[in-house]
């Protein structure tokens, strides 16, 4: 018996040395394939040739006599014009390829190209404050009220603007509780529910024009507080094209940094510009009674994480907001607004924080902290975990350093624009900047898609060392889609 204990003893110390043993050379192999790897900053093999047969899938996505998923060849640099197709219970408002927005057509400028129907939800359809859909397109409606046994189970919640809904998780409000102040962004077991009117005062204000628009930008422009390690600064845009090449791309012309060689690049571009750096706000007027504010701030760089001493998922460029929707509504002559929740962006996730509970400067100005580094912008202060990946938590750093009041000076760009044709104009004292157009494309524009390179990619990819750049502000969802701020796409 004892020898048999062992023997088994033996046999597993033997499996685990082994398999140490597999790891040590796999791990090798992988260093030895990445680091021979060269840098391509416009994905070379992604470009086409001149009279090559490029494939476009186009997914419908549930649009009337089109099938789901259609494959179709079509020749490089033409122009492929979408059909019209219609959704029940639902908008269409433009086409996504490649994840990138396209109105009616889209350019062949890559080997394979993904073009996704983007729809919204038509929430006109819906006559009562607050709406549960019970599938894409049926939905029950309430008033303002309690609702002590709901029992369904949910795809989304409409809340028309100036109301919220208090939801629990199981009957007569017990259990889990979520407040909902916007829509579709719930999903999920309604047990009860209670429906209310939002308690912030509306504000007066003159006739929606150019003025007012400027004023309000400037009424609502946030507080950033940089932590007191911050390295990598926000810069403006005029200081990043000076430091970059306007370089044409599958996707677009990019702004690159032309000898980036590795993970690994430094230079003095990516720490930022701290003396003269901007922020960008643009005001968008909404279907459904909406005006988005959009915060935006450039970083040249953003510094990720570190595991075993090595930087992962830094990326070249770094584009992060902070946005204030505001209830726009008439009586009479006299025109109101409501301000209803900021949205903090965290990388790809976004923080709704209701108007009542954002911590604010002289009632208006949203205050944000933003992370040593990486740049996500945080309603708190501290270390605040974003992704929890058990063994690992990734986590954020954010303290009082030092204030950066955006509504100062000349630190705030003011821009008004049109969601529904894609084009802006200056307010204010700001004219606007043309890197911010939509034709990508166009070689005499100044357009930029991508503001830095594309990531680093290895031959063995288990998680990129240098990411993919964000594109730019009129990219964004909360600036681009007529509809919403949120980040869902329904297909």
């Amino acid at each position: 018996m004892i020898k048999m204990c062992i023997s088994k003893k033996r046999f597993w110390v033997i499996v685990i040395a082994y398999l140490l043993l597999v790891v040590v050379i796999l791990s090798t192999v992988i260093f030895v394939l990445n680091s021979s790897y060269t840098y391509s900053p416009v994905h070379a093999d992604r470009m086409i040739k001149e009279g090559e047969m490029c494939e476009l899938t186009i997914e419908y996505n549930g649009a009337k006599g089109k099938p789901d998923k259609e494959v179709i060849y079509v020749e490089a640099f033409s122009t492929y014009n979408f059909p019209e197709i219609e959704r029940d219970g639902f908008k269409f408002f433009c086409w996504f390829c490649n994840f990138v927005a396209c109105k009616d057509s889209v350019e062949i400028r890559s080997k394979k190209i993904r073009a996704i129907a983007q729809f919204e939800k038509d929430y006109s359809l819906v006559n009562a404050p607050c709406a549960i859909y019970n599938s894409n397109t049926a939905f029950d409606e309430f008033e303002v009220g309690d609702y002590p046994s709901i029992n369904k189970k949910v795809k989304d919640v409409y809340l028309d603007g100036g109301y919220k809904a208090i939801i629990y998780s199981k009957e007569n409000f017990k259990g889990k509780q979520t407040e909902v102040y916007y829509q579709g962004v719930y999903s999920g077991k309604i047990g009860s529910m209670k429906v209310e009117k939002l308690s912030t005062n509306r504000v007066k204000i003159n006739e929606l024009n150019d003025e007012t628009k400027y004023d309000l930008l400037k009424s609502y422009a946030p507080r950033f507080w940089w932590d007191e390690d911050e390295q990598y600064y926000a810069s403006s845009v005029e200081f990043a094209l000076q430091n970059l090449t306007r370089t044409l791309s599958p996707d677009g012309y990019m702004g690159v940094i032309s000898d980036l060689d590795s993970p690994n690049y430094k230079s003095d571009y990516l720490y930022g510009d701290k003396q003269n750096m901007k922020t960008y706000g643009f005001i968008v007027e909404k279907e459904y009674k909406y005006l988005d504010l959009c915060y935006y701030l450039y970083f040249p760089y953003n510094k990720a994480k570190e595991m075993f001493g090595i930087e992962f998922g830094n990326h070249i460029g770094d584009w992060e907001h902070l946005n204030v929707r505001l209830l726009l509504d008439k009586d009479g002559e006299d025109w109101y607004i409501t301000p209803i929740f900021a949205q903090y962006s965290i990388h790809s996730e976004r923080i709704y924080m209701p108007w009542e509970n954002v911590p604010k400067i002289d009632n208006t100005h949203p205050v944000g902290y933003i992370a040593n580094g990486s740049h996500g912008i945080w309603p708190y202060a501290g270390k605040n975990v974003y992704k929890d990946l058990f063994i690992i938590k990734l986590s954020d750093v954010c303290s009082e350093g030092e204030a950066w009041d955006t509504w100062e000076g000349n630190s705030l760009e003011t821009y008004s624009y049109d969601a529904l044709t894609w084009s802006g104009k200056g307010i204010g004292n700001s004219e606007w900047n043309t890197c911010f157009d939509h034709d990508f494309y166009n070689e005499n524009s100044n357009a930029i898609i991508r503001w830095g390179n594309y990531g680093f990619d290895y031959p063995v990819q288990l998680y990129p060392r240098l990411q993919n750049a964000p594109e730019g502000p009129t990219c964004k969802k909360s600036v681009f889609n007529y509809f919403t701020m949120d980040t869902k796409f329904v297909y």
